[in-house]
């Protein structure tokens, strides 16, 4: 009777073993690089500028399954899934729109970081110039000023100056 307790409790650790390994085995990252090229695109949440024409929605992942059975993903690899997926799209820079930890989710502890993002293609090397907007306000203390300096130039009489102020105090600037 012992041998055959010897034999039961060899095949319970056999299968013990068994499942163990396979369950190891299903926890390992499957391998992922950087694509060639992938490297020069920027991920980042700020807004790229107008000289970037939007592609479309893009996501970059890692990680899969619940607990142990699957494996728990990192940023990092999520962030080179989000760069290789812009590269293949065209796209040179990837604004951040949400980003998904692993959580808890019921009984589950769901192992995928997901990086959602909008892919942009870079159309020109400079961005168009920003027009300097003055306030209102700034602008009529300017010309009260370049209006004051010509009368004190004597370029404009007192009474000429006075129209030229009240004009402008009238119109706002």
């Amino acid at each position: 009777m012992s041998g055959l307790r010897g034999d039961i409790m060899n095949s319970k650790t056999a299968v013990l073993l068994s499942m163990l390994l396979a369950i190891a085995g299903c926890a390992t990252a499957p391998p992922l690089q950087l694509t060639p090229g992938a490297n020069n695109v920027l991920v980042a949440k700020s807004d790229p500028g107008d000289n970037y024409e939007i592609i479309g929605p893009v996501s970059g992942f890692d990680g899969e399954g619940c607990g142990g059975f699957g494996y728990k993903g990192s940023y990092e690899r999520a962030i080179t899934s989000l760069r290789n997926r812009t590269y293949d799209m065209g796209g040179n820079y990837a604004q951040i729109i949400s980003l998904t930890e692993p959580h808890l989710s019921g009984d589950c502890f769901y192992n995928k970081y997901v990086i959602r993002a909008t892919a942009y293609k870079k159309v020109r090397n400079q961005p168009s110039p920003t027009p300097i907007v003055e306030a209102g306000e700034e602008k009529l203390t300017k010309k009260l000023r370049e209006l004051k300096k010509l009368l004190d130039d004597d370029i404009l009489s007192k009474e000429e100056y006075e129209k030229q102020k009240t004009k402008l105090l009238e119109k706002g600037f």
